[in-house]
C-alpha cells in the first residue's frame, strides 16, 4: 500500500500483506479495472438479496458498488491489522475505527425512499461490522474490557439521517464492566474519561 501512515513507519510493511490483492482496484481508473471491481463488489454478501434488475441498476450507477467495495475492504483490513497487533504486542489500549456503516448510510439516503438498490445493504453492513468486532473480541481474550462507541446514530425512516437519529451507542463489556444500564445516558464526552479510567 502507498499513502498510509504508521508508527513506526516500518510497521506499514508488516501489515501490507493483510490488505490483499484488491489494493487500488476500487479506484476504477480504466474500463477493465472497473468491470473487475464491479464484479467483486456484487459478489459481496451485501448484495446477495438483489435480483437481476437491481444488479443492473447498480451497474448503471456504480458509485454505490465502488463505495461498498472500498468500505468493505478498508474495514476488513482495519480489523485484520488490529487483530495482528493484538496477537503480536498485546497493547494496553487498541482503538479501531470502522467507517463503512456511516459512509454507506450517507450514500444510501434513497434507502429510506424505497430505492431497490439500497434495500438491505445497510443492514447487511451492520452484520459485517458485527462479525469483525467478534473477531477482535475473541483475539483480545476474556480478560479484556471492550468499549464500542459511535458519535451519532442513524434514522432510516423519515426524516432520514443522523441528525434525526438516536445518540449512538456506548457499550462497555468485559473484565472491568458491571452488568446493567446506566442511570444517565452517556454522550461523546464520556468516552475519553471512561478509557482513561480503564487504563
Amino acid at each position: 500500500p502507498t499513502g498510509g501512515f504508521t508508527h513506526p513507519p516500518e510497521l506499514l510493511d508488516e501489515l501490507a500483506h493483510l490488505h490483499g490483492d484488491w489494493w487500488g482496484a476500487a479506484h476504477w481508473w480504466d474500463d477493465a479495472e472497473r468491470e473487475a471491481s464491479m464484479a467483486a463488489a456484487l459478489a459481496l454478501p451485501l448484495f446477495d438479496g438483489l435480483d437481476d434488475t437491481q444488479r443492473t441498476a447498480l451497474r448503471e450507477d456504480p458509485g454505490v458498488l465502488r463505495l461498498a467495495l472500498t468500505m468493505w475492504e478498508d474495514d476488513r483490513f482495519a480489523a485484520a491489522a488490529t487483530k495482528h497487533l493484538l496477537e503480536r504486542a498485546r497493547p494496553a489500549l487498541a482503538c479501531v475505527y470502522f467507517q463503512g456503516v456511516d459512509a454507506l448510510s450517507h450514500r444510501s439516503e434513497a434507502h429510506a425512499l424505497g430505492d431497490p438498490r439500497f434495500v438491505g445493504i445497510v443492514d447487511e453492513y451492520y452484520e459485517h461490522v458485527d462479525r469483525l468486532l467478534g473477531q477482535l473480541v475473541e483475539a483480545a481474550g476474556p480478560e479484556t474490557t471492550v468499549l464500542v462507541v459511535s458519535d451519532h446514530g442513524w434514522s432510516y425512516g423519515g426524516p432520514y439521517g443522523h441528525y434525526h437519529g438516536p445518540n449512538g451507542v456506548f457499550v462497555l463489556s468485559g473484565a472491568e464492566a458491571l452488568a446493567g444500564e446506566l442511570a444517565v445516558a452517556p454522550d461523546v464526552r464520556d468516552v475519553a474519561p471512561t478509557v482513561l479510567a480503564l487504563l
